[in-house]
């Protein structure tokens, strides 16, 4: 669970689609980069989290639930638009 602009990286997929038991809640560390690729600006995001879903137990929140973090597992640009419109556009929703 994360924002839509946060991407996992394919190797990381790969891996929690063929891992044999990992924790049932785990956070995914990314790398925060701000307006290109070019700036980034921290490693130290723990947000996104993926969970083994449970019916009537498993829910979104804005919040550390483990101390389980897989490292270099996802990106993030903040305003990383090729058109202004985009810009606008993201502003507006």
């Amino acid at each position: 669970m994360s924002d839509v602009d946060e991407i996992s990286s394919a190797h990381t997929i790969d891996l929690l689609r063929w891992c044999d038991g990992p924790p049932p809640i785990l956070h995914l560390n990314l790398n925060n980069y701000l307006l290109s690729f070019e700036f980034n600006v921290d490693h130290n995001s723990w947000r996104a989290s993926v969970h083994q879903y449970q019916k009537g137990k498993t829910r979104y929140v804005h919040y550390r639930q483990t101390d389980y973090l897989l490292a270099e597992s996802r990106w993030h640009c903040s305003f990383c638009f090729q058109k202004v419109t985009d810009f606008v556009f993201k502003m507006k929703a």
